[in-house]
């Protein structure tokens, strides 16, 4: 398994920045982590934000973590397991985590280098303005998309 870290502050755009990725990846498939611990597709349109989602791009499944494990109240290990569990053969890991994670019992990091090799990590900052037209954030996120696709190919 492999995994790309995307770190910033509460409010700094993790999940935003995650989104438009995974828009940018057109997945043929989306399932949803819901309440009962079960990945349900859903169609891309309902937008990644805040929660755990697996995709598929180019029969690769991928478990994107669009919000971080704090926020979720779970750790990345257990949101790998359950995808595991129900079967779903996970090769690429997105997850999203907060600067400084103070919750107890959760190292992201370290539990990411127990499950995987690292792509890449980046700690992004709020772009300011109508970011969704700068040339920071779409450099940003076609950077991200590029990293992610060449691991597709290994």
């Amino acid at each position: 398994m492999k995994y790309a870290l995307i770190i910033g502050a509460s409010g700094n755009g993790k999940s935003t920045t995650i989104n438009e990725v995974c828009k940018r990846l057109k997945p043929s498939k989306v399932w949803e982590l819901n309440s009962e611990e079960i990945f349900v597709e859903v169609e891309m349109t309902v937008g990644i934000f805040n929660g755990t989602y697996l995709i598929e791009v180019n029969n690769t499944i991928i478990l994107v973590a669009a919000g971080s494990p704090t926020e979720q109240d779970i750790t990345i290990t257990v949101l790998v397991e359950i995808a595991i569990n129900l079967g779903f053969d996970i090769k690429i890991l997105i997850v999203a985590m907060r600067t400084f994670e103070k919750k107890e019992d959760f190292d992201t990091p370290n539990e990411l280098n127990k499950l995987g090799v690292k792509i890449f990590q980046e700690k992004i900052s709020k772009i300011p303005g109508d970011f969704k037209k700068s040339t920071e954030w779409n450099d940003r996120v076609d950077n991200i998309v590029s990293k992610v696709k060449e691991n597709l190919l290994r």
